[in-house]
């Protein structure tokens, strides 16, 4: 791989680590064993109720009614794209924000065979990139959704590359994901499906709202949606919101309510109620608006839509150090990984998210990354961080060990082991591909010790290929809509990382689909 790829590719990595650009706190999860009570009241500073339950309120209780065609409940990527779609559409939209302004996310935007593949003479295979998806989702998935965002995600960003194009955002494809010499993320293949914006999805996100602007969408910032209106079981006609202030407004929506609140990320009921025990045992949230607490899910069930089943699906990275400093080298190297015992346990080359699941059922819930100064540019980063104290430094493995504070007999052994099968440019033990293993053999040596953390929750309300919420029967809630984080049946056990940006890529095109649904439908 060039050199000058190498480093787009350190820094996508990083940029997607980054998470928003709407208020970069910190918050981690409940049920970690390792900071549980830490992590549960960093969760409830939130704006709203963390518990996500929605409040009854009477039609007597607002202070104003508002009338609209499509009303988008939250303003993310996928709530930006839903909106202007139904705008272009013909609708009067009006989006309601629970916080101060719009949230934007990521850098990887997925999509299948857009103009930008074509233009960059890349074909990605319908077939076996569906194949794929269902089966890393144990088809535990509707593969409706998965051929929705195969088949539309390429005219999705077509789309809104169309619209941003003009006003100097340039739509490129990211040449580090799925080359001819780095075709592989452990056993999986890397898809070239991300495509990146100038300025990232920060700079996308400015853009595309200023369009929404102008093409008249009245955008309410600080207004949640609280309570959605369905009289019986009849159609959803449209959203209760709540003001800074307290006051409660009616937005009547004739078309279509179209619920893109995000995840629940900041929910620590929910979150012990739907996530796996194992993905908890997480030290930060990169992700870090306080505002992502289940309000579409909720809202949704308490008028009879159905949700995925438990366990849901949060996108979990490996990758932080004990000061919870995302350490790059983590995502760039194929390094050494011992346990808490010094003893190796998997094959490095897999990509952050299932080096966190293997990280997670390991004891402590930490692993050991090992590094030499074979390599100047890496021993560099290593030097400064070591000084900084985060990692540890030693001029043999046996001091290494003591420091680790594992049984120097067992690491050392690890080491040799390790070193052998690096030399013969084969892994027996775990698999790792033997051009890719470093022989560890030129001191200093570094250990740092690296744990898991998280992004946000990729499950949610039931939907179709229409983007619309399902009751328990699998029929359509006339008048619902749901995208982006708040609708599920996309993602399985683990998240894909592996088909790079699927996550705001399925944003991008079902909020687009959403949009266009809403709008086509007879008020």
């Amino acid at each position: 791989m060039k050199e000058d790829t190498k480093k787009n590719k350190n820094i996508n990595r990083r940029d997607f680590m980054k998470g928003t650009v709407a208020g970069m706190g910190v918050a981690a999860a409940p049920g970690s064993a390792l900071f549980s009570e830490r992590i549960a009241r960093a969760c409830m500073e939130t704006v709203g109720s963390p518990q996500g339950t929605v409040p009854q309120i009477s039609p007597s209780q607002g202070k104003e009614t508002v009338g609209a065609d499509v009303v988008v409940v939250g303003v993310g990527i996928s709530g930006a794209c839903a909106a202007l779609s139904a705008i272009e559409g013909g609708a009067k939209t009006v989006l309601l924000e629970k916080g101060g302004n719009y949230t934007a996310r990521g850098n990887d935007n997925g999509c299948v065979n857009s103009s930008v593949h074509r233009e960059a003479g890349v074909v990605l295979n319908r077939g076996e990139l569906t194949s794929e998806l269902m089966i890393q989702a144990n088809y535990r998935v509707d593969q409706r959704l998965i051929t929705t965002w195969v088949d539309h995600s390429g005219e999705a960003l077509d789309w809104l590359r169309s619209k941003v194009e003009p006003e100097g955002l340039r739509a490129s494809l990211d040449l580090t994901e799925g080359t001819a010499d780095d075709d592989k993320e452990g056993p999986y293949k890397a898809w070239r499906t991300a495509v990146t914006f100038t300025g990232s999805n920060a700079k996308l996100m400015s853009v595309v709202m200023q369009i929404v602007k102008q093409k008249g969408g009245d955008i309410r910032y600080n207004t949640p949606g609280v309570q959605l209106i369905r009289p019986g079981n009849g159609r959803v006609t449209g959203v209760i919101g709540r003001t800074a202030a307290g006051d409660y407004i009616q937005f009547n929506a004739r078309k279509g309510v179209i619920l893109s609140t995000g995840g629940y990320d900041n929910s620590p009921e929910m979150m012990e109620k739907y996530l796996r025990p194992s993905d908890l045992r997480i030290e930060r949230f990169s992700s870090t608006s306080k505002i992502c607490t289940g309000d579409g899910h909720n809202m949704g069930l308490a008028i009879g839509a159905d949700m995925d089943e438990p366990p849901h699906c949060l996108i979990v990275c490996n990758g932080v150090l004990k000061n919870r400093s995302v350490f790059p080298l983590i995502f760039e190297t194929v390094s050494l990984r011992v346990d808490k015992n010094g003893r190796r346990y998997v094959n490095e080359d897999g990509d952050y998210c299932r080096q966190a699941n293997a990280n997670a059922i390991q004891p402590g819930h930490f692993n050991w990354s090992i590094f030499d100064s074979s390599v100047d540019s890496v021993a560099k980063q290593l030097e400064r961080t070591a000084k900084e104290e985060i990692i540890l430094v030693a001029n043999s493995i046996e001091e290494l060990a003591k420091k680790m504070e594992v049984d120097p007999e067992v690491f050392t052994a690890t080491v040799t082991r390790y070193n052998e099968l690096a030399k013969n440019k084969k892994d027996v033990d775990f698999g790792v591909d033997g051009r890719k293993m470093k022989f560890l053999g030129k001191p200093p040596y570094y250990a740092a010790q690296v744990r898991n953390f998280a992004l946000v929750s990729v499950s949610g309300l039931k939907i179709n290929e229409k983007m619309q919420v399902l009751d328990k029967e699998g029929r359509p809630i006339p008048g619902l809509y749901a995208s982006g984080n708040t609708s599920g049946g996309f993602f399985g056990d683990t998240y894909p990382r592996n088909v790079a940006g699927i996550s705001c890529g399925r944003a991008i095109t079902f909020g687009r689909i959403a949009g266009k649904t809403a709008a086509a439908e007879r008020a």
